[in-house]
């Protein structure tokens, strides 16, 4: 959140999720699309290799990854 923002992130025994709430987010939506889906992720920075990181990392440890986004906040769920 390069804007400043809030993240609580809270576990069960089966389930991650982190939380993160800011007045403004980066407009990456193609990147964001790519994590949950079954597509090739487009062209990435450095900057943004953790995009290209988390669907992998999820599906080694067999969780499910969700990700739910509105203009002000997005939650992650593993």
């Amino acid at each position: 959140m390069p804007y400043g923002g809030r993240i609580e992130v809270s576990s069960s025994r089966k389930q991650w999720k982190i939380h993160g709430k800011s007045e403004k987010f980066n407009q990456i939506d193609d990147l964001w699309t790519a994590v949950t889906a079954t597509q090739i992720i487009p062209e990435i920075s450095s900057a943004q290799v953790q995009f290209a990181l988390l669907p992998a990392a999820a599906k080694e440890q067999n969780r499910d990854l969700r990700v739910t986004r509105t203009a002000t906040d997005i939650t992650i769920q593993f």
